[in-house]
């Protein structure tokens, strides 16, 4: 994986920010769980879903106060390191 650094500004509502994105995924389906509560999603579906994780806190972070990115933000920043 590419390390990006960026200028971290504040660093509150980062956790959030992760956690909305793991929602996202289960509200997508992108993630389900199995009948035995057993998370059903594919190692690449997890680590997609980490790895926009982790680039859009990266923007929370680099922004004053919890503003965290759009969908649209996420998407550019992860078009950039590709």
């Amino acid at each position: 994986m590419k390390l990006v650094k960026i200028n971290v500004v504040d660093t509150v509502g980062a956790g959030d920010t992760v956690g909305a994105v793991l929602a996202e995924a289960l509200f997508n389906k992108t993630w389900s769980f199995n009948a035995d509560g057993s998370l059903a999603a594919s190692e690449e579906q997890i680590k997609k879903t980490l790895k926009r994780a982790a680039v859009a806190a990266g923007i929370t972070c680099s922004r004053k106060g919890a503003n965290p990115p759009t969908n649209a933000d996420i998407d550019q920043a992860l078009a950039q390191l590709k």
